[in-house]
């Protein structure tokens, strides 16, 4: 039996795999407690700390209503169905959990990753607890939670996340990794979306890779986007390269010139164009399809709300079709193909992908979507469309 606490995402209490409701609201006075326990974990916390986090400036009868707060929270655990002693022990002046629940944490995992990955003199096994570190984190830590203590903690596990990140991409960069490196923003950004650092890395990584116009309009697109929520703009650094980005003298048109231009618009994810081209591309590929018996799936994302209507509110509309496309650039392959349908919704050629293999990538567009969501008012609708519907009855 484990007692398991989720602070990244949505926060979650869970015994033996099974969500613990009863003591699950991080705001009441017994959940905030069990967190700031489950946090602490082995090291636990003072007496005098925790009065100071309960009862601020006002001492007179505060240890008994520590200790009230404590039998009450022991009663809740023990109502929950989780199997101790005493749940709560006092030693040496400080509290914590005790040893017979096997407590952990996915922030506990996380650092311990950390930790392990400073430790080890390989790079290449520090690079495995590094992304071990990563594959931990569901979202942000303590989100939407405003308590002083964890805003300490926020910005612990904001500094740490971004170091990993920070450590992995310098790898790439070195092995000249585009790609991964390309994840490895795409991650941070669905956490952290208007820190320039990570947009800088992703737009050298384009251009690494050859995609000169991606790149431009990457910036264009964030240049937006943090100017829409934040009123802000790019930095310096940032700004300065997309200058040099748009500055790229180009030779003189020629044969050999062409052909070297394709080459570098070679795609290294989705290929994503406008419905008429993805409709030109379809009636050739159909040909194909049918000429080699290729089996392939088209497959209709829509952002919907809570009914399972397609959104309506003009904000979350940008958002969320901007977050689709994000996740479905990173989670398809490049020889699948993507466009815009309708103000809210995409559709996708998954080529060579039978229907029946459809829910995996299905589940793998849904979890990179989830991962930068924060509206969750919305979510994404996924239809398998059948291939016949979209093709002119003059072409049948």
């Amino acid at each position: 039996m484990r007692l398991y606490c989720q602070f990244t995402g949505d926060y979650k209490v869970l015994y033996d795999g099974e969500e613990v409701e009863i003591i699950e609201n991080i705001t009441s006075k017994s959940g905030r407690l069990l967190a700031i326990l489950m946090y602490v974990g082995e090291e636990g916390i003072s007496r005098e700390k925790l009065i100071e986090l309960f009862y601020g400036e006002d001492k007179d009868g505060a240890l008994n209503s520590l200790k009230v707060m404590i039998s009450r929270l022991r009663d809740q655990l023990k109502e929950a169905g989780l199997k101790s002693e005493e749940y709560i022990s006092y030693i040496n002046n400080r509290y914590k959990l005790s040893k017979d629940l096997d407590c952990s944490s996915d922030l506990k995992e996380f650092y311990d990753n950390c930790k392990r990955a400073a430790a080890v003199r390989s790079e290449e096994e520090a690079l495995v607890y590094l992304n071990g570190a990563l594959d931990k984190v569901s979202g942000l830590a303590f989100d939407g939670i405003e308590d002083s203590y964890f805003n300490e903690a926020k910005e612990k596990f904001h500094s740490a996340y971004t170091d990993v990140v920070r450590r992995l991409i310098a790898y790439y960069k070195s092995v000249n990794d585009s790609n991964s490196v390309m994840q490895c923003c795409f991650k941070v950004r669905a956490l952290y979306p208007y820190e320039d650092e990570w947009v800088l890395s992703f737009l050298e990584a384009l251009v690494q890779t050859g995609r000169n116009r991606e790149a431009q309009e990457e910036y264009e697109r964030y240049k937006r986007r943090i100017f829409d929520d934040t009123l802000n703009y790019p930095g310096e650094a940032l700004q300065q390269y997309y200058e040099m980005i748009m500055n790229t003298k180009k030779d003189e048109v020629t044969t050999d010139g062409v052909l070297e231009a394709l080459k570098s618009e070679k795609p290294t994810s989705a290929y994503r164009c406008s419905f008429g081209a993805f409709a030109g591309n379809y009636h050739l590929l159909k040909r194909i399809m049918e000429r080699e018996k290729i089996e392939s799936t088209l497959l209709m994302c829509s952002v919907v709300d809570e009914n399972n209507m397609l959104v309506d509110e003009f904000e979350s509309i940008l958002k969320g079709i901007d977050i689709l496309e994000n996740s479905l650039m990173y989670s398809l392959r490049k020889s699948d193909i993507i466009t815009r349908y309708g103000y809210a919704q995409m559709v996708t050629l998954l080529w060579k992908t039978p229907k029946d293999n459809a829910p995996v990538v299905i589940d793998r567009i849904n979890e990179a979507f989830t991962l930068q969501n924060r509206n969750h008012n919305i979510h994404v609708e996924y239809t398998i469309i059948d291939d016949s519907s979209i093709i002119p009855e003059e072409d049948r």
